[in-house]
């Protein structure tokens, strides 16, 4: 077991990089030490240094291979910026982040919340609660599950499906087979491109809604007329601006109240 503690004064940056195991990153009791803990059996390869307000966290030994492997834990300020890199680690982020940039193969990522995400991942699922800003997604057959993105939402997949709680910006999906989910639409632009993957929105009552929807063999779905009666949306009139295009997924938009 290898620990470490810094003490630092500032935003703190976190770069680690591993090949297997787990990355967690919690909040320090404290807002001016970070501590690490590194379980491995290659104690000798492990690097940890402290440069300013920013810790490396690495195998410094030639090749990941069977040294690289090690669960690493990791406290830090809520608030700090988060670099991840691995090849099939598991990575837990149960502090506030900054800016998160995380990579891996297989691994899975799940994220509490962040200021801003940016994950690309081979087969791994992602999970993230609150997004703050912008949110950007790139995986091959990975799902992705999301809380409330503030931001821009930018997801590609291959064949992971994307299921969104809550966009309140612009969103951007691309997928190949993967089904497409947004429970709540807040934003104003919304473009989805699918294969063969389903495509579903949901739109708050009282939007004023300019609906493209394309698919060859697929189904375009509609909500049910307003009920005669029901009282008018008030305030100024907001236009959404939603495009969905699939080759022979369905394609539904749905009243989310």
């Amino acid at each position: 077991m290898i620990r470490e503690r810094f003490t630092t004064t500032g935003e703190v940056d976190l770069d680690i990089s591993c090949s297997s195991g787990t990355v967690t990153i919690e909040r320090s009791a404290t807002d001016d030490v970070v501590e690490v803990e590194i379980d491995t059996k290659h104690p000798d390869g492990w690097t940890i240094t402290q440069s300013g307000c920013c810790i490396e966290v690495g195998y410094s030994k030639s090749g990941w291979g069977r040294g690289g492997n090690a669960r690493i834990r990791v406290t830090a300020p809520a608030g700090c910026n988060a670099k991840v890199a691995t090849a099939s680690a598991d990575v837990v982020l149960r502090v506030d982040t900054a800016r998160t940039d995380l990579k891996t193969a297989s691994g899975d990522v799940r994220v509490d919340s962040a200021h801003s995400l940016t994950v690309k991942t081979a087969s791994g699922d992602v999970t993230a609660g609150d997004v703050a800003n912008d949110f950007t997604v790139s995986t091959a057959s990975g799902d992705v599950a999301v809380g409330t993105v503030f931001g821009e939402l930018v997801i590609t997949t291959a064949s992971g499906d994307a299921r969104i709680a809550r966009a309140a910006g612009r969103a951007r999906f691309s997928t190949a087979s993967g089904d497409v989910r947004v429970e709540r639409f807040e934003g104003t632009s919304f473009t989805a491109n699918a294969m063969s993957g389903d495509i579903t929105i949901g739109v708050p009552t009282g939007r004023n809604v300019d609906f493209d929807a394309k698919t060859l063999s697929g189904r375009v779905e509609y909500p049910e007329p307003r009920p005669a009666g029901s009282e008018a949306p008030v305030g100024e009139p907001v236009w959404v601006s939603l495009v969905a295009k699939s080759v022979s997924g369905d394609i539904r938009l749905r009243r989310a109240e």
